[in-house]
């Protein structure tokens, strides 16, 4: 009678645990949709409610930084993101919205350091250069905005963007003739329209 009493006691204990852990995945699903159908607080209440139940869930972490970083909370934001990374220290997407986070932040150093983080990763993905050029950019980093720039045209050569800041970033480091040379480049590519609006670009600062 005693051993029963022990194992129900231990059942009842254990039981609380094993429901909420049941009830994640019904939690995350109610919060997706309130994202789908723009009701971010809502869906903060359950991401929050899914880190009660297990503090480890790096998904409810991850999701949470992003909406803070998507209604323009970014120490909120940062607060989650670094959970995730105390979870995943590897994990690109942590480093990488850091890196997003920080640079909302006007906090470029930071930036930079976690965008490196996240090269180092994913070396293949485009965006991290870009990003990291731009955070170098404003950082008035120019030459090495330059290299970042020069390395997500090189993996994505059709990504507008980054040609951008690489004609603006040479322009700005006082290399005007390499700046020229990359819209001759965009040229002999055929993309006509992005060269003639950097070279107006360019021209307009020449006067």
């Amino acid at each position: 009678m005693r051993t029963l009493l022990v194992f129900i006691f231990l059942i009842q204990m254990l039981y609380p645990c094993y429901a909420g852990k049941e009830e994640i995945p019904l939690l995350i699903e109610k919060a997706n949709f309130y994202i789908e159908t723009e009701q971010l607080e809502r869906a903060i209440e359950e991401y929050k409610k899914v880190l009660k139940i297990n503090p480890q869930h790096d998904l409810a972490h991850l999701q949470l930084g992003n909406i803070y970083l998507r209604i323009g909370d970014c120490n909120r934001a940062i607060r989650y993101f670094l959970g995730l990374l105390k979870i995943r220290p590897n994990s690109f997407l942590a480093n990488f919205n850091l890196g997003l986070a920080y640079l909302s932040k006007k906090d470029y150093s930071k930036a930079i350091y976690y965008f490196n983080k996240a090269k180092e990763i994913w070396p293949r993905n485009y965006k991290v250069y870009y990003l990291l050029g731009s955070a170098y950019y404003l950082k008035k980093g120019y030459s090495q905005a330059i290299q970042a720039y020069k390395e997500c045209v090189r993996i994505n050569p059709n990504f507008d963007k980054a040609y951008i800041g690489l004609v603006e970033a040479y322009y700005k480091a006082g290399r005007k003739q390499e700046a020229f040379k990359e819209i001759r480049k965009l040229r002999k590519l055929g993309r006509e329209k992005l060269a003639n609006s950097l070279s107006l670009w360019l021209s307009r600062r020449e006067k």
